[in-house]
């Protein structure tokens, strides 16, 4: 009797010393897991840089170059060679700065200040002339990201144009004319691809294509006054539209 207790005693502290064997051992693998996978630390390592694309909140101030070309033109004479002079009320070469605003991680609003001009094509000896124009641009821009330091933007917006002066003057003879155009607002668009090469400092490359139409307010000949119907219809309504290349420098700020 004696030897079936220990037999049982024997059979019952090996179940319990393997219970708590097993027990033990899940409470090692629960408290002390395996280390994290290498992937695991390849995803929060490229976690880092790509905030730098998150412009949430972020203020940024920008210098930008445009240089362009207008959509239509307006004949003012000929070459000896005969090759047509013209002048168009857009393009052109011209720059300007912007301050923007981050909305959010994929918007952000730009708006710009800026100044451009155009001359006549092809450039003659005894002629000069060119359109100047000033603008302003609020612009609504969508970002997608390509890299942990790269991104698109592409924005659509609306523009002010004004103090449009058209100039066109005969060096050969008493030829002078200018023509002022009232204030205009236009539609564009733009498309650029970002690139930081600091976490605060980035460089763009890209291109604006605009719509806009100036009326003439006033025009002179020689220094006297002309009423503008005076002036041929492609004049008096100037078409302003074309396209721009555009490279700029970008800072930002928290």
């Amino acid at each position: 009797m004696r030897e079936i207790k220990c037999s049982m005693q024997r059979r019952l502290s090996v179940g319990v010393l393997l219970a708590l064997t097993a027990a033990g051992t899940a409470w090692s693998q629960e408290v002390r897991p395996e280390p994290a996978p290498l992937p695991a630390q390849t995803t929060q390592t490229s976690a880092t840089p790509q905030e730098l694309l998150n412009t949430s909140g972020k203020t940024r101030l920008s210098l930008q170059g445009a240089l362009g070309f207008g959509f239509d033109r307006v004949d003012v004479g000929t070459t000896t060679s005969g090759d047509t002079v013209s002048i168009s009320g857009g393009g052109g070469a011209g720059g300007g700065a912007g301050i923007a605003f981050g909305l959010s991680r994929s918007l952000d609003l730009d708006l710009d200040l800026g100044f451009q001009g155009g001359g006549l094509t092809p450039a003659v000896d005894n002629a000069t002339g060119s359109f100047t124009r000033g603008y302003f641009l609020a612009t609504l821009k969508y970002k997608k990201p390509t890299s942990d330091t790269g991104q698109f933007k592409f924005g659509a917006g609306l523009g002010a144009y004004f103090g449009g002066k058209l100039k066109f003057n005969r060096t050969d003879m008493n030829f002078n004319e200018e023509v002022d155009y009232d204030p205009a607002v236009g539609l564009h668009f733009t498309g650029e691809f970002e690139r930081f090469i600091r976490p605060n400092v980035s460089f763009n490359i890209g291109a604006k294509i605009y719509f806009v139409e100036y009326k003439a307010k006033s025009y002179t000949f020689n220094s006297a006054d002309v009423p503008v119907s005076a002036l041929k219809d492609e004049v008096r309504n100037l078409n302003g539209s074309g396209m721009d290349f555009l490279l700029g420098i970008n800072m930002y700020f928290n």
